[in-house]
């Protein structure tokens, strides 16, 4: 069996006892807790007894503990009965994605090589593909066509000063990513001057790369972080026959970052999904703390508005509504001078910072208790 269906079978196995499921969560994400309770030094705590009857609440209404209570600092933060219960215990968003996709191969389709071709097959505007590399022989998407990888690369980049990406196809998170560009003349890999052999050499032997131009995103977009591209995580759901954008979230890069992943310390703040226009305040990761402006360009929150929104949201819905059959996913999107494309789309998205942005996300993505 491959390693990633292994790993998805044991995972979902796992995932169905809710005791496995909660000890695993107080394990591994006991950081979580200690750097929200870091983030909050020097804070007033609640009375003991109202986080008591604050933790029963959640007890009794969830039946799932109260490892969420802790890792989004709700002992922190005066908030009514209803918003402390609109925060989602992770094992439920895992329940409720299980039954979205029950009869979907996701570890296939979660592969970026896939989705590579999955988006030429479905006209899905993404980021421009120059081929897949595996094993040094690159070839184009759809037809298969044996490609000159080393004359492509070298074209793209003198011609157009363009970034080069090469993606591990089974990799998240932002890992498994090689960046090529040109700096000062000298030809750099993830920040590093080097050539096409050590290139070759940091590429592992029989796993496939899906290699793209860099994308060029939006003046406005740029302005807050350049030397990322700065996305929306926008979650579709399927209702009736249409699939409708419930939340969406900025994620930005910092100074120096090739990429905005919560994992490779990006940020997220809140876009109002009627409007565009942001949230005032911005989080870095759970306990990463509070932000009016961006630390590195400064560009204020409060106040900034997604240019073309309503045009922007129109053809998100075009492309969410291509992805039909998959029910339930977290689509990144970029945008660009000619519209939003999409980057990639991920079955399992993370709940954690969407609810540390949205502060919790029961009734905006309809996770109840079962």
């Amino acid at each position: 069996m491959d390693k990633a269906y292994l790993r998805r079978f044991i995972f979902k196995n796992l995932k169905k006892s809710k005791l496995i499921f909660n000890v695993h969560e107080w394990i591994c994400g006991y950081k979580d807790i200690r750097d929200k309770r870091a983030e909050y030094a020097g804070h007033e705590f609640k009375s003991d007894k109202k986080i008591s009857r604050e933790k029963k609440l959640v007890k009794d209404y969830w039946h799932c503990g109260t490892f969420h209570y802790e890792r989004y600092g709700l002992a922190f933060k005066n908030l009514s009965d209803e918003q402390i219960l609109d925060n989602v215990p992770t094992y439920y968003h895992h329940v409720t994605l299980e039954r979205a996709h029950k009869g979907i191969d996701t570890v296939k389709y979660d592969n970026k090589l896939t989705q590579a071709k999955l988006f030429a097959e479905r006209g899905i505007p993404s980021a421009e593909t120059i081929g897949i590399y595996h094993n040094g022989i690159c070839k184009s998407v759809l037809d298969d066509k044996e490609i000159d990888f080393e004359k492509e690369i070298i074209a793209c980049i003198n011609d157009s000063n363009r970034k080069i990406f090469l993606k591990e196809a089974g990799a998240n998170g932002g890992f498994g990513i090689f960046v090529l560009k040109k700096v000062n003349g000298d030809f750099v890999i993830n920040g590093e001057k080097a050539d096409f052999k050590q290139l070759y050499d940091k590429l592992e032997k029989d796993k496939y790369y899906v290699v793209q131009k860099g994308i060029i995103q939006t003046r406005q977009l740029s302005s807050i972080n350049e030397t990322s591209v700065n996305t929306l995580r926008i979650v579709a759901i399927k209702e009736g026959d249409v699939m409708k954008l419930k939340t969406c979230n900025l994620r930005m890069g910092r100074s120096g970052k090739e990429v905005d992943n919560n994992g490779q310390k990006g940020m997220g703040v809140q876009v109002d999904i009627k409007d565009g226009s942001l949230a005032e305040t911005a989080t870095a990761r759970i306990g990463g703390g509070t932000f009016y402006k961006h630390p590195d360009s400064n560009v204020i929150f409060k106040g900034f508005k997604i240019d073309k929104w309503d045009e922007v949201f129109e053809k998100t819905e075009e492309i969410a509504s291509k992805l039909i059959d998959f029910k339930n996913v977290g689509l990144d999107v970029a945008l660009t001078d000619d519209g939003p494309i999409l980057v990639e789309f991920n079955f399992r998205y993370g709940i954690e910072q969407q609810q540390v942005v949205f502060g919790g996300v029961r009734k905006l993505l309809n996770i109840y208790p079962s």
